[in-house]
């Protein structure tokens, strides 16, 4: 394997560096200051460099019994064919030492109504799959990973694991999460804000604010994001009153709006979840047959609910 580190300055390309560590099955990230630098230095360069895995792909299954509808926040370019997430011919991921990502899910429970509000995406059905449902009835998602070790040639079978969670383990709301699931459900909402995604809510706010004081402290990268969030914050236009009593009334969910359940599932790879059937910003879509998504970096999105997974 051949390793190489490089650094530039200005012009900065995000889709270019996307595309350049996708060529190279590489990473890349950005420093802004001479902080970051050091962070960089001492936390995640080792990641960068010393791979544990690699051919990684995960497979998220939901139980169409349980899920109406789902929808998956990002990593919309990950996503690679359902019968392909068995398929090691098909390229996967590289995984860093030490690296992890959170993928996060906005489920709609079986029986809940799929209303959407104006200017959301139509709910997407998708086509059905042949596969073979994998999800036990009496879960609510099964989520597979297959990766091959560093020294495996094409011919080496990849290892697989899968979990399985049941409902019985999901809750209603967002305030009885670990600190780690309440600060990422924080930051998402608040990104789809920024990106004036259809999804976004911003009577939201307070929570999100309550979060980001609560955990400011924690570390340095929390620390940063709490200063940065102070100043885009200010890019939004004012909360009204009246949206402010409504949110009072619903109650302290830091999840999408359309959504009654959150789920999320972290790994301690770089690995992206997988979701269904997926639409860019889109609509929520229905559960069916798998999906598989490689491991590299991106972005989260969204589906509706038969017996699928779906994979990257």
């Amino acid at each position: 394997m051949v390793q190489r580190a490089t650094r530039g300055s200005g012009n900065l390309n995000d889709q270019m560096m996307e595309k350049v560590s996708d060529a190279g099955n590489g990473m890349y990230a950005l420093i802004s200051s001479t902080d970051q630098a050091d962070n960089y230095a001492q936390n995640r360069l080792l990641s960068t460099l010393v791979h544990v895995a690699k051919d990684m792909k995960i497979q998220v299954e939901f139980n169409p019994a349980q899920v109406a509808a789902y929808r998956l926040l990002g990593y919309e370019d990950r996503a690679i064919a359902d019968m392909s997430f068995r398929n090691d011919a098909v390229d996967g991921g590289e995984v860093g030492a030490g690296h992890r990502m959170t993928a996060l899910y906005e489920l709609v429970p079986a029986g809940q109504p799929l209303a959407l509000k104006p200017g959301q995406p139509a709910i997407l059905d998708g086509a059905l799959s042949t596969a073979v449902a994998e999800v036990a009835a009496s879960d609510m998602v099964k989520v597979k990973v297959r990766w091959k070790g560093l020294d495996a040639t094409d011919a080496t079978p990849a290892s697989e694991v899968s979990a399985s969670l049941a409902p019985e383990h999901c809750s209603n709301g967002i305030a009885v999460a670990d600190p780690d699931l309440r600060w990422a459900a924080g930051v998402a909402a608040f990104a789809e804000m920024l990106k004036k995604s259809p999804f976004a809510d911003p009577t939201f706010l307070p929570e999100i604010d309550a979060v980001v004081a609560a955990q400011a402290a924690r570390d340095g990268d929390r620390t940063e994001f709490a200063q940065l969030y102070q100043v885009a914050r200010t890019l939004l236009p004012p909360l009204r009153r009246d949206a402010a009593s409504a949110t009072a009334r619903r109650g302290r969910q830091v999840v999408a709006r359309a959504v009654r359940r959150s789920i999320a599932c972290t790994t301690s790879t770089p690995t992206a979840a997988v979701g269904q059937r997926h639409a860019k910003n889109g609509p929520l879509a229905a559960p069916g047959p798998p999906r598989t998504t490689s491991v590299r970096r991106g972005r989260l999105r969204c589906e509706r609910t038969h017996a699928r997974r779906s994979s990257r």
